[in-house]
């Protein structure tokens, strides 16, 4: 076997693998849109978008006053620094 036809052979390979994940992908791609139509159409109940969150999320609330408590100390540590 000529070495060269072997390389060629794996490039093919190679080759139609890529197109079968392509093909797999645009499929999940589809799905998810398809889902995301669905969602949309049944108007999602509860979504408040831009006016506000949807619930108080406990894990959210602690994270935003961590982040502020952070913050506060950052700037009290900084300015006493200078």
């Amino acid at each position: 076997m000529d070495p060269g036809s072997f390389v060629a052979e794996i490039i093919t390979i190679i080759g139609y693998v890529m197109i079968f994940l392509g093909v797999y992908k645009i499929f999940q791609i589809s799905s998810t849109l398809g889902e995301i139509k669905e969602l949309l159409k049944n108007g999602q109940h509860g979504f408040a978008g831009p006016t506000g969150p949807v619930g108080a999320d406990p894990a959210e609330a602690y994270a935003e006053n961590l982040l502020r408590a952070v913050n506060q100390e950052h700037v009290g540590t900084s300015t006493e620094r200078a």
